[in-house]
């Protein structure tokens, strides 16, 4: 990984209000954050790693890209640095101000192994990352952890006109936004499905997930599916501006029905 493609442009562009050419995590730009990735979608020389980052906070100037050349870990297992940011060369031509980043290898047969190092019932991840200039950390909840859903009302199964919903997240520490939820009917009931995005659907602080059933559906089997931006909670944060924990676009589902 010692050589980032191109393609990690896309992670992030980073930049900040200090001087140009701007080195070390001391001195990097007062409006960064340090984003850990637990699922990113790019690949990184044919693998899927876990990522770490140093982005900006707010808008970037390539004029001030920083440059960190550093060490991270996570609960005391080393990343490897696969970009040390600063401007570099697209393929156009042009400078792009890349992030710092590092990256954990979580491919079989490597010496990490995702399930084996941070187990889903590891509540809580301390990331560390320091250059000899600073040291940053953060401490994320069950960032690990597989994403689950499962229908707490009604009971049985069966979604009639005018019911309340009621859907269960798990992990419960994560933080949701832009929930959606739609049923989707099996076969060629297509009148029985419906759609509601984030104005006819509540999540509450227990990361219960609430809606009305559409009155007007025909019976029909098939499956409830729920869609949102998820990332998982900072405990702990010290160093850059913010941390964050994004995770992948959500998308879950349980099997129920609908009746008349």
């Amino acid at each position: 990984m010692k050589n980032a493609p191109a393609l990690l442009a896309s992670l992030s562009l980073l930049g900040g209000c200090g001087a140009t050419g701007v080195q070390g995590l001391k001195n990097v730009a007062c409006d960064t954050k340090l984003v850990l990735q637990p699922e990113p979608a790019l690949t990184v020389n044919g693998s899927n790693p876990v990522v770490l980052s140093v982005e900006p906070a707010g808008p970037a100037s390539s004029a001030d890209c920083p440059i960190v050349n550093g060490q991270a870990s996570i609960d005391g297992t080393t990343m490897q640095q696969f970009d040390q940011g600063g401007n570099q060369l697209a393929f156009d031509g042009d400078e792009v101000c890349h992030s710092p980043s590092f990256a954990l290898d979580l491919l079989e047969g490597n010496d990490i192994n995702l399930s084996q190092s941070f187990p889903s019932n590891e509540l809580q991840v301390k990331v560390q990352l320091h250059d000899g200039t600073a040291t940053w950390s953060m401490t994320v909840v069950a960032p690990f952890d597989q994403r689950r859903i499962s229908l707490i009302s009604p009971a049985d199964g069966v979604l009639h006109g005018g019911d309340a919903v009621v859907l269960a997240y798990s992990p419960p520490t994560d933080v949701l936004t832009k929930v959606a939820v739609g049923f989707n009917a099996d076969g060629e009931a297509a009148d029985a499905g419906f759609f509601l995005g984030d104005g006819g659907v509540t999540v509450t602080s227990a990361d219960l997930i609430e809606f009305t059933v559409p009155r007007g559906l025909a019976a029909a089997a098939g499956t409830l599916g729920v869609s949102a931006s998820t990332s998982a909670q900072i405990l702990a944060c010290s160093g850059p501006a913010t941390c964050q924990a994004p995770l992948p676009a959500t998308a879950l589902s349980v099997p129920v029905s609908t009746a008349n």
